[in-house]
């Protein structure tokens, strides 16, 4: 029997077909292969999270540990647990899954009375989950969706502790806490995403936009909170790898701001593993003659070696960039440098004060033939008027820090001249500051009273008045000092000319400083300082522009002052809980960024710690 010869674009034809198919079965194994990868890496993450408690480690200066230890010991009340299955559907299926749920009911109906027993033996078990835990919201609690629903959902983003595609896409965490106070404003779920997709724990949750349905199992995470001695080497304290170390150590960093100038070197050699990089530091510690001094700097060396030896260990926040914030000369340029441009979230400009540093000892060393300007004489040059407030250099650390002085006219330089301090601009902020505290991602506003308004009485004059002051000490610390302080009768403000209609047009337009509002200010500082915990003061100053008379906030301007590491957190409400929900989060991100069940490079363990 004869044959017929295909044509040869049929046999290319069939060729294609069979390399496409033979692609496809290709690219199907890979999938599976890669997907059985995933659960296997997933089901190592679940049993090292449920086998390796997570371990937060924290060491405070003494002054900070009186209060802080308190902080640590309700922070480990806190119970944290996170979704191990979340199953999203996103709109556009809800309409197609409905009638499923519809089907469903009717036969959940017939099924009801045979299930009940069961179904009140499984109530009693959440029930003395609940109050063994002591919390308000079950950690077991989830959002049910029909057997259709959730057979559909298979295929749909699959959300899960182990999804491992070199990164966690998301764990949703409830926060249960046994302290006494609850922050209202705050909320009891919180997202950790490294991907783009984001899913808050609640029916008929919005995702982009999308209406979304989840279904949850949770798994509680188990988290210790232990106490680390600095003075000796953290390697092997309490048996096991830190996930994280908070510290404060306030009085040591700004021991080593001080001897940091005059030692080049000392700075960049802390914390490394390197052995010659050991052997610069000792050397560098041996010109050093006070012990007390040694050893401060020697306690930051240890928490920033552990840090380089443990990579995946995080460190909150880096000592070195927390010394930024021990002179208000590097605080005061990095604000006039990183907010440029700057603006809240309605469009208030934001800036910083102006400023000029005054240090006496550069007139005292300076060339007979070089003339160093007088400070009345540099002040004039910076095109800075009276009134004015002196602050110490020294932000942090000592009592003599919050020590300030209001300085009302030139003949007040004298009070001050012989020390090296920031002479910022006295400006006038309706007796109102603002406190903004940072943790992390969460952000918290708080008005506090402040200096009052003063009027330029004293402007271009040399000499006081009969029974005026001509500068006046405060501590920060301590209640500011009233408008009677500074000689001037109460109610003699800066807008004491203005009738009563324009002072309280001005009243219905003060800004509403939230959480929002600052946000862009707050993200701008991140990026400036490198740190996670901070707080900073902001006050709301009306600029002269009499073309917009005071019309949508146009002639408002908002100040940054003060910014300082790890503040008191005072007037946050529920603190001890967030900051554990911070530490944790921080924790679990750096443990997904590791191969899990790998233990650390320890090597170099020798040098110098």
């Amino acid at each position: 029997m004869a044959t017929t010869a295909k044509d040869p674009d049929m046999l290319q034809a069939d060729d294609q077909l069979k390399r496409s198919e033979g692609e496809q079965r290709q690219e199907e194994d890979e999938k599976e292969m890669i997907s059985s990868t995933h659960t296997l890496v997933a089901s190592k993450w679940e049993d090292e999270m449920a086998s390796r408690p997570i371990l937060v480690g924290y060491a405070f200066g003494p002054k900070k540990m009186s209060t802080m230890g308190v902080v640590m010991a309700e922070a480990s009340k806190t119970h944290l647990s996170s979704v191990s299955t979340t199953v999203l559907v996103e709109e556009d299926e809800e309409d197609e899954l409905a009638q499923d749920d519809n089907d469903d009911e009717q036969e959940e109906t017939q099924q009801q009375q045979q299930q009940q027993p069961t179904q009140q033996s499984e109530d009693a078990t959440n029930t003395a989950t609940t109050s063994a835990s002591g919390t308000c919201i079950s950690a077991t609690s989830t959002t049910r969706l029909s057997p259709r629903r959730a057979e559909k959902c298979k295929g749909n983003i699959m959300m899960s502790l182990g999804s491992y595609n070199g990164g966690l896409q998301n764990i949703v965490r409830y926060l249960h806490s046994s302290c006494s106070s609850v922050d209202t404003n705050s909320t009891t779920t919180t997202m950790l995403t490294t991907g783009t997709t984001g899913v808050a724990l609640s029916t008929g949750s919005t995702c982009g936009g999308t209406l979304a349905s989840l279904t949850t199992q949770h798994q509680r995470l188990r988290v210790s909170f232990v106490p680390l001695d600095p003075d000796l080497p953290l390697e092997g304290q309490h048996g096991a790898k830190m996930d994280i170390v908070l510290h404060k150590l306030t009085e040591d960093i700004l021991c080593l701001s001080k001897y940091a100038p005059l030692y080049p070197d000392l700075v960049p050699s802390l914390g490394e593993v390197n052995s010659d990089n050991c052997n610069k530091l000792q050397e560098t510690l041996q010109q050093i003659h006070a012990r007390d001094a040694q050893a401060a700097i020697l306690r930051v060396h240890r928490l920033m070696q552990y840090q380089k030896k443990h990579p995946d260990c995080c460190l909150t926040d880096d000592p070195a960039k927390v010394l930024t914030l021990m002179s208000r000369s590097d605080i005061a340029n990095a604000l006039q440098q990183c907010l440029v441009g700057v603006q809240s979230k309605s469009g208030i400009p934001v800036a910083s004060p102006r400023f000029l540093v005054w240090d006496p000892n550069n007139i005292a060393n300076s060339n007979k033939q070089q003339q160093q300007p007088s400070i009345a004489e540099s002040l004039q040059n910076a095109n800075l008027s009276y009134p004015l407030i002196a602050k110490p250099l020294q932000a942090a650390g000592t009592k003599i820090s919050h020590y300030m002085t209001v300085l009302l006219h030139q003949s007040s330089l004298e009070h001050i001249q012989e020390s090296t301090c920031l002479l910022q601009e006295y400006a006038n902020h309706d007796a109102v500051l603002y406190k903004v505290y940072v943790l992390g991602n969460n952000v918290r506003v708080y008005q506090r009273p402040s200096l009052p308004n003063l009027p330029p009485l004293f402007d271009g004059r040399t000499t006081t008045s009969t029974g005026s002051p001509s500068y006046v000490d405060f501590d920060s610390q301590r209640p500011y000092p009233r408008l009677s302080a500074f000689g001037v009768p109460e109610g003699a403000t800066a807008s004491s000319s203005q009738s009563q209609q324009q002072q309280q047009q001005q009243q219905q337009q003060r800004v509403a400083v939230t959480d929002e509002e600052v946000q862009p200010i707050v993200d701008k500082l991140k990026q400036a300082f490198g740190l996670e915990l901070f707080g900073f003061d902001i006050l709301i100053t009306t600029t002269n522009d009499n073309d917009n008379n005071g019309a949508n906030n146009n002639n408002k301007k908002m100040l940054v002052v003060d910014v300082n590491y790890f503040p008191s957190y005072k007037e946050m409400q529920n603190f001890p809980s967030l900051l554990a929900q911070y530490l944790t989060q921080r924790a679990i991100d750096s443990r997904r960024k590791q191969p899990p069940l790998q233990s650390p490079n320890d090597a170099h363990a020798g040098c110098l710690s």
